[in-house]
């Protein structure tokens, strides 16, 4: 059936094509995007071709056999840059997860998730509430556009006849982490603050007043302040996913993209 497919498509298929379908495929494999849509094999093919020849005004022309070695060594890189651009986008969705169990812990719902029987695990509520909001405010900035531009900025920085990698680009990605860990952490401390007041402030109460117990209802009292956080926090999420995902463009833009196109210009 495939060599059936390929003699019948023979003619669409190029040297361009196929790399920037291994970037493409190897970005959105990472992500775990295809995987979590049940569609056949050949359909996501069509896809990624079909996005892959969006690319195409915009990238250079590169041209070499199919059966050398420098083709195979620029396809294994394609490959390994999809899964680079891939790792960075997924660490800002690991952000949301992280402040997600970071709250359920502190109101006491670390158990409140759902189970996913496909796949025999477990997922936090609060963590799948702020996904949504994530998904809803990336479709409002119009994110899905940015991105597809910052896909076709790296080809700027890695074009299709380069498998050179330069050694910098591991102090840029860490820098990068730690931009998106600290913007999780740095919105989660007030939240966290509150209720080490609270905490503080219901163990001082015991101490004053040891004959009364405090702890069936410091729970509740606990949940609903909780609760009450927890509507302000949606309030401002909105403009948080938009400071995350700015800081994320802005940071790839001037940090990687500028500093590795003038190294290869130089």
């Amino acid at each position: 059936m495939i060599n059936n497919l390929f003699n019948k498509f023979y003619f669409l298929i190029n040297n361009n094509i196929i790399f920037i379908m291994a970037r493409v495929f190897s970005l959105l494999f990472y992500l775990k995007i295809f995987q979590n849509i049940k569609i056949n094999y050949f359909t996501k093919i069509i896809i990624i071709y079909l996005l892959s020849s969006l690319l195409i005004p915009f990238i250079s022309v590169y041209k070499n056999n199919f059966c050398t070695i420098d083709f195979f060594l620029i396809f294994l890189n394609q490959i390994f840059i999809g899964i680079v651009l891939g790792f960075l986008i997924k660490n800002v969705l690991f952000g949301l997860f992280f402040i997600g169990e970071i709250f359920s812990l502190q109101i006491g719902l670390s158990s409140l998730n759902f189970f996913y029987f496909d796949k025999n695990t477990y997922s936090l509520i609060f963590s799948n509430l702020f996904s949504i909001f994530f998904l809803f405010t990336f479709f409002i900035c119009n994110m899905h556009l940015k991105l597809l531009v910052l896909l076709i900025h790296s080809f700027e920085i890695y074009p299709l006849n380069n498998f050179i990698f330069y050694k910098k680009i591991f102090f840029y990605i860490v820098n990068f982490l730690n931009i998106i860990f600290f913007q999780s952490v740095s919105f989660i401390l007030p939240i966290l603050f509150f209720f080490l007041i609270l905490y503080i402030t219901y163990i001082f109460i015991n101490k004053l007043i040891p004959k009364v117990s405090f702890f069936s209802s410091f729970m509740i009292i606990v949940f609903f302040f909780g609760m009450f956080i927890l509507k302000y926090f949606f309030y401002n999420f909105y403009l948080f996913n938009k400071i995350l995902m700015n800081v994320f463009l802005n940071y790839f833009k001037k940090n990687i993209i500028k500093k590795f196109y003038i190294s290869l210009k130089y």
